[in-house]
């Protein structure tokens, strides 16, 4: 499973993935504004 994290603080982002994939889930962070965020998470999902 992958998950997108919108918003978050950018010091805990390394704790976020570590969490993450203690349960099997791929997490990708975005604490930050970057341009095209709707086409970056698009390209996560894989069906």
């Amino acid at each position: 499973m992958c998950v997108a994290l919108i918003g978050g603080m950018d010091r805990l982002e390394r704790h976020y993935v570590v969490e993450a994939g203690r349960f099997g889930v791929e997490l990708k962070v975005f604490t930050k504004f970057k341009a095209n965020i709707p086409l970056k998470i698009k390209r996560l999902m894989r069906w």
